[in-house]
């Protein structure tokens, strides 16, 4: 099941991924810079929407993936479900009202526009609080497919709605309308068919009863703790991830705004592959850890930590050395290919380092260990506002990036200092020389080397197919450091000389 879900991950949110990479400099076309700095905006502001949730969807998935191991269970994994979904509903419509409420305002005071005005602006609003809400729901629905490891399934449906949103919204620019409201209401709509699939699952694969489920206030009371420690966590973590965003948005103009969106939405694409490997093994981390199995908790986090390492290096390694050509072949401007390219490089550094302290995360939250994101993100955030706010007015664009880099190293020091002084004791030298530097290091030394060979074609065709070719030479090599992994492949060998 963990092979399978893993797999499912990889191939469904890799098309996702490939779904909004193809469609974003389409919107860019239509749309113009400053409107995609409002989109830019829109993941912003979601991500602090998603704040109000007060930690109850980490909640529910732990509860779901650990009575999901129990046989005796049925009944209360279905209470914990429609205890959950009325509160999350509640808060989703009070959120929608909230950011309606503050649209006007933000509208006229909180951006620098030189092509839309502020009415046009706030209409935007209007709908991405409309569009929040909506999301909002689905992270819910989202959260308990995973918890029940119906990967699979939820991988599909997504793989439907991410090409449905990126060619229902060329349409709508093409032949209808290419404004923000209308890109968003599409967005909207998918979404909304996109939760009446998720609740289908959800209730056809939860264990059967005999009775209907009901609403228990004792299951969010015997809850708060883990839900007040992961709030904590969700709070200083959006702090620490995302007020960079939030800060630029009002110090820059939207125009210089949408240009730092676009080169974080690139550097983003690094998360791609450790979410698939991170939502497959949190589920498995946390069921080991609770039957205290350790022997097998530590294996699965070393070998998700190292093919994590060989995919996210082999990412940052292509971004690093040929981030001008990957920019120029995507948007096919040189002018904004060499505006961003550093930015992309420098951001994808940054994301290097907090995809490793993603990885670490998988064993603090297994042990139900949340305080330390809570002190880690209040310490990270009250670090980088103020030098946002010095480099940003100096330097630009470029100085947040860097301090989005250097904050993001010491975050992981710092991380990788406690996590294993606490849980891991004794495995922090190898998994760091073994399971992280060795593929990432092999990863970049392959593509500075490849990327040496000459040229045959200038063509953006032939040009992209290169890189890729890179990349995926780059990620065998990172991936054949690991043990597991050559001891698989040497079995696939002796398999075939048998046959």
């Amino acid at each position: 099941m963990l092979k399978k879900n893993v797999i499912s991950n990889f191939m469904g949110q890799g098309w996702t991924a490939l779904m909004n990479f193809i469609f974003i400099p389409v919107y860019v076309h239509y749309l113009g810079i400053e409107s995609y700095g409002l989109i830019g905006f829109y993941a912003t502001m979601f991500a602090f929407m998603t704040l109000f949730d007060f930690g109850l969807i980490s909640t529910v998935v732990k509860e779901i993936a650990v009575l999901n191991t129990k046989s005796d269970a049925a009944a209360r994994s279905r209470d914990v479900v429609r205890t959950f979904e009325c509160l999350i509903f509640g808060l989703a419509l009070l959120l929608a009202l909230a950011v309606y409420l503050a649209a006007p305002w933000l509208g006229a005071e909180w951006f620098s526009a030189k092509k839309l005005s502020g009415e046009e602006i706030t209409n935007a609003i209007y709908f991405m609080g409309l569009m929040g809400a909506i999301r909002f729901i689905e992270l819910f629905y989202r959260g308990i497919v995973i918890a029940l490891e119906q990967q699979v399934i939820l991988n599909i449906l997504e793989s439907i709605s991410a090409p449905a949103k990126g060619i229902g919204s060329w349409i709508i620019f093409e032949f209808v309308s290419p404004s923000l409201q209308s890109f968003f209401l599409w967005q909207s709509l998918i979404s909304l068919l996109m939760i009446v699939a998720l609740i289908v699952l959800v209730y056809l694969r939860l264990p059967r009863v005999e009775r209907s489920p009901k609403i228990d206030v004792h299951i969010v009371w015997s809850t708060k703790l883990f839900a007040g420690g992961m709030f904590g966590t969700a709070v200083f973590g959006f702090l620490f991830g995302q007020v960079d965003k939030l800060i630029l948005s009002k110090l820059l103009t939207l125009e210089d705004f949408g240009v730092y969106s676009l080169a974080s939405t690139v550097a983003g694409a690094i998360f791609i592959f450790v979410n698939p490997v991170a939502q497959a093994i949190q589920p498995r981390l946390m069921n080991q850890f609770a039957m205290g199995d350790i022997a097998g908790f530590t294996k699965n986090f070393r070998l998700s930590s190292a093919l994590l390492s060989a995919l996210t290096g082999a990412f940052a390694a292509i971004m690093v050395t040929s981030g001008f050509q990957v920019m120029l072949i995507w948007t096919s401007s040189p002018a904004l290919a060499s505006q961003i390219a550093f930015l992309v490089a420098l951001i994808t550094l940054g994301n290097l380092f907090s995809a490793y302290v993603r990885i670490l995360s998988l064993a603090q939250y297994a042990t139900g260990w949340t305080s330390l994101s809570v002190y880690s993100g209040m310490a990270g955030f009250l670090t980088i506002s103020p030098l946002l706010f010095v480099f940003t007015s100096k330097y630009g664009v470029i100085g947040a990036a860097w301090v989005w880099f250097l904050l993001n190293l010491i975050y992981f020091l710092i991380y990788y200092y406690l996590i294993f002084q606490r849980i891991l004791i004794g495995q922090g030298v190898i998994w760091l020389s073994k399971d992280i530097f060795a593929p990432a290091i092999t990863a970049l030394g392959v593509t500075w080397l490849l990327s040496y060979l000459p040229s045959f074609s200038q063509g953006a065709a032939f040009r992209g197919a290169t890189l890729l070719a890179i990349s995926a030479l780059s990620c065998f090599a990172a991936l054949l450091t690991i043990d597991e992994v050559r001891r698989w492949l040497f079995r696939q060998w002796q398999r075939w000389q048998l046959n």
